[in-house]
């Protein structure tokens, strides 16, 4: 998952959309500490979203979304009941990502693919060759005989 942080900060911003905060970071009065199970989830979200397209991330940041304006004001519900119902919707988004990379998602993750079709792969060595073919040969003689006096 090091190669993909692109999806480990749309994983990030569903956690902070359901409440937590930043992990590391003092959080402020209205969001909840990051737990090692928050994080374990959010790794989870992140691999998921390697495999799907932008437009499937979108729903899972849209349900998150939809989740935070449904609940009551975080104001004046106490903190423990804040902390389980952020752990309860943070799992509900974890369960939507892997049910869209079930049923979605690619084969190979989006940060690991070669979008190179043959033809582009022929075009760039075409393009090599008519490069080496313009280039003087006397300046690689000369660079040849320089290097081995």
């Amino acid at each position: 998952m090091e190669n993909a942080p692109w999806s480990s900060l749309f994983a990030r911003r569903i956690a902070e959309t359901v409440g937590y905060g930043p992990p590391g970071a003092s959080p402020g009065t209205s969001a909840i500490p990051s737990v090692p199970e928050a994080e374990k989830i959010v790794e989870e979200v992140t691999e998921a979203f390697r495999y799907l397209a932008p437009e499937k991330i979108q729903l899972a940041l849209d349900f998150a979304e939809f989740l935070r304006t449904s609940k009551a004001d975080g104001h004046d519900v106490p903190s423990p009941v804040r902390q389980s119902w952020a752990a309860e919707k943070l799992a509900e988004v974890r369960d939507l990502a892997l049910f869209l990379r079930s049923r979605y998602g690619a084969e190979q993750p989006a940060d690991e693919k070669d979008y190179w079709t043959e033809e582009d792969r022929q075009d760039a060595q075409a393009e090599a060759r008519r490069r080496l073919e313009e280039q003087d040969a006397c300046s690689w003689e000369d660079a040849c005989d320089a290097g081995a006096g």
